[in-house]
């Protein structure tokens, strides 16, 4: 018998020691990010280096906000925190207007 979303989240809660909601807005998160990656000339290829030195990568469309942005990392970054910054190496830039495109 497969189990509920809620039923899902309850035990990752308990195993991560996560609030039930953070664990059901991540599942929310991981969920809209399901499907295949976006291909084409007008995507860009984005790589994330988390806190834990992990890297993580995926192609988004060059429309979608920067808010996309920060919803991946929060989806699949298992970052312990809820402030964070989203920024480049060299030159540095923060990119903080989530209202923004990944064009812009």
């Amino acid at each position: 018998m497969p189990c509920s979303r809620t039923a899902r989240a309850c035990v990752a809660a308990e195993a991560t020691g996560l609030p039930k909601a953070a664990v059901a807005d991540q599942a929310a998160r991981r969920a809209s990010f399901s499907g295949e990656e976006p291909a084409g000339a007008d995507t860009a290829l984005v790589a994330f280096r988390l806190p834990n030195g992990e890297r993580k990568q995926r192609r988004f469309r060059a429309g979608e906000r920067v808010q996309r942005l920060y919803d991946y990392v929060l989806a699949f970054g298992d970052v312990e925190f809820d402030q964070f910054e989203l920024c480049t190496n060299l030159p540095k830039v923060v990119y903080a207007d989530r209202e923004a495109t990944i064009a812009d």
